[in-house]
């Protein structure tokens, strides 16, 4: 369903629908909404407790060491998040809506190919599973 969705998006109506809603309440809103979403997304979760795992969080390192773990992933993803978000911001109005139905599209397409795909993996997977 999110295949579709992004494929059949028309720029023009997404642009009329944000220039008519409500702006954010401020910066910090806007931050501490996407660091909720981050935060509780499963696949960040596992990523997260895969990477300090690694590193022996939880096992021989001391509360400096685990503190500077944590304060340079932390450093490093709102890094990352701030380059990201000025570099969209630096090249969204040189996109035209032509350009943007055609990125909806790849990207539609992508996405569903990817899940045709995943779903494939996890049928043949069971079917592995129950011939076993």
């Amino acid at each position: 369903m999110v295949a579709i969705r992004t494929f059949r998006q028309q720029p023009e109506a997404e642009e009329r629908e944000a220039a008519s809603a409500p702006d954010s309440k401020s910066w910090f809103t806007g931050f501490m909404t996407g660091l909720s979403l981050t935060l509780t997304n499963p696949a960040t979760i596992m990523a997260f407790i895969a990477i300090f795992a690694g590193f022996g969080l939880g096992g021989t390192l001391d509360r400096l060491e685990a503190s500077t773990l944590v304060l340079g992933v932390f450093i490093g993803s709102s890094l990352w998040w701030m380059t990201l978000a000025m570099g969209v911001a630096a090249v969204r109005h040189r996109i035209s809506d032509r350009g943007l139905t055609m990125l909806n599209h790849c990207t539609g397409v992508a996405l569903g190919v990817f899940g045709l795909w995943a779903l494939g993996m996890a049928a043949t997977g069971i079917v592995g599973m129950a011939t076993a």
